[in-house]
């Protein structure tokens, strides 16, 4: 059963990977981390959710993964910082999590090369 679930899944365009939502979820912040990577290379919009899931992540290396992924994406912030406090990040999180809802976000043309995507420093 799971090899048929993964051969139809690698055969639908723009399927988010199991093994990549499952390291979104890992003990693990560096499987996090990777998979925040990792799930923006799909690009794929059912990856965004799973991405903003991980601005929640107690880990800050997690948290910059995830909005560096998520601004190659959508080419948006939402005024996310991976550095704020927890009030502050949940804000932006409910603003992610309200475009979502409405249908918003459109994949962008960034590309992994793009390295400004991911530049954001702590102050």
């Amino acid at each position: 059963m799971l090899i048929s679930v993964t051969l139809a899944c690698s055969l639908v365009v723009g399927c988010v990977g199991m093994g990549q939502t499952r390291d979104a979820r890992s003990g693990n912040p560096l499987d996090r981390a990777r998979a925040a990577v990792t799930l923006a290379d799909q690009r794929d919009t059912e990856a965004v959710h799973a991405l903003v899931d991980l601005l929640d992540d107690p880990d800050a290396g997690v948290r910059f993964y995830a909005i560096g992924a998520l601004r190659r994406l959508c080419g948006n912030d939402f005024g996310y910082r991976y550095y704020a406090d927890a009030v502050a990040r949940q804000i932006s999180i409910e603003t992610w999590r309200e475009a979502i809802r409405r249908g918003e976000l459109t994949l962008t043309d960034n590309r992994r090369d793009d390295l400004a995507s991911i530049t954001d420093t702590a102050p």
